[in-house]
């Protein structure tokens, strides 16, 4: 049987300060090696395959993964076009991509249009080997530059059997050292500003960011904890649980004192923005200024008595559709629908407010109806000084 034995309290010591500083050390290159391989600060990887690809000249069709090119367009070219949203170039460093069934006296050529001057194509021939793959490097191409609005490769020459185009690669710049250390001070000193919720909450870090304060702090203290349990063996030396109770109310304090932070900055920016304002005041220096005057008007509109007002909207259970029933209480108010309800659901009297856009329904102003698909609904239009919705009046048949 092992006799444990009492650590020194210079090896306690040092054991802990290794423990401490290691595991922030080690996490720094997990993040560091993160952004430098998978998943970069500048841009994702950007892949077209599937449907993401399309023939825009040339004979051929789509398949799972790609395009099938069957024969050259009457202009002696095929070209397949990748679906993307705008991106920029400088953000990207080279492009690789799948091509299978080129043959000798077929040439491939890359190709991409910039926003600015999008009619002046940027061609270059490449080529692929045994297995179909190819690559090009970006980067130092003087034509790769600006923001690129198409993307393509292009087959000239002879097509003596089918090709088949399976994927484009695009692969970001890697990240500097100095964009993860502005990246990290960021999200740290992330501040959200006041935005009506509870004081309480702290969403801690930008929407995406890809380590959230209190998974890094907890990550932290695991790794100090088996640093310190593989420095001081529990098996070997008499384990006590103070370092590693000091390690969690570490983590513990750098998380309370970041929210503490918050909070005061929160402080801040509530007094400068409502600080001696009455409720209309507060409301029109609120998150709600955009559409509080158009309720404001609806209320004037409305009679005394407290009628029903069915809101109809594109997202009726959005922000704007539920703060309208919190700003037109005490109405009777009825949301949940994007179109007219049943005719039979409604009465004369009833109100109807359509907040724009709203597509699935319209006013026809010659038969003072609103019409939906298979519906109809005669109303009156009460006049409303406001882009953001219209309200009407339900009224009885003529």
């Amino acid at each position: 049987m092992t006799r444990l034995i009492r650590p020194t309290p210079l090896r306690q010591a040092g054991g802990w300060l290794l423990s401490f500083v290691g595991a922030a050390l080690l996490l720094s290159l997990a993040a560091w090696g993160y952004y430098r391989s998978g998943d970069p600060l500048v841009a994702p990887t950007l892949i077209l395959s599937g449907e993401s690809l399309q023939l825009t000249n040339g004979s051929g069709r789509s398949i799972a993964d790609g395009v099938r090119v069957e024969a050259l367009g009457s202009n002696g070219n095929a070209m397949v076009q990748g679906v993307i949203a705008p991106f920029e170039a400088a953000a990207y460093r080279d492009l690789a991509w799948r091509v299978e069934g080129l043959s000798e006296g077929t040439e491939l050529r890359l190709i991409w249009a910039e926003e600015r001057n999008p009619r002046a194509i940027q061609a270059r021939p490449v080529s692929t080997d045994e297995a179909g793959l190819g690559r090009i490097l970006l980067e130092s191409d003087p034509g790769w530059q600006g923001r690129i609005v198409a993307l393509g490769l292009v087959v000239l020459g002879e097509l003596r059997d089918p090709i088949l185009v399976r994927r484009i690669e695009l692969h970001p710049r890697a990240s500097t050292i100095a964009e993860l250390r502005d990246a990290f001070i960021g999200d740290w000193a992330f501040f959200e500003g006041w935005t009506g919720r509870s004081p309480h909450f702290n969403r801690g870090a930008p929407i995406g960011a890809p380590f959230q304060p209190v998974v890094l702090v907890a990550l932290w203290v695991g790794l100090a904890s088996l640093l310190y349990a593989s420095i001081i063996p529990p098996w070997r030396f008499v384990s006590r649980p103070l370092p590693y109770v000091a390690f969690f109310l570490i983590g513990w304090a750098v998380l309370d004192l970041r929210w503490q932070w918050d909070l005061v900055r929160r402080l801040d920016v509530t007094e400068q923005t409502y600080a001696g304002l009455d409720e209309t005041g507060k409301q029109l220096a609120g998150p709600d200024r955009n559409f509080y005057p158009f309720l404001m008007e609806l209320r004037q509109r409305l009679s005394e008595d407290p009628s029903r007002v069915i809101v109809l909207a594109s997202d009726p259970f959005g922000y704007a559709a539920m703060r309208t029933r919190y700003h037109l209480a005490p109405y009777d108010l009825y949301s949940g629908l994007r179109s007219l309800p049943d005719p039979s659901q409604v009465r004369a009297g009833d109100y109807i407010l359509l907040m724009f856009p709203l597509s699935s329904v319209r006013y026809d102003q010659r038969r003072r109806a609103l019409i939906a698909e298979d519906r109809t609904l005669p109303v009156d239009r009460i006049e409303v000084r406001s882009t953001l919705g219209a309200l009407f009046r339900v009224r009885e048949e003529d």
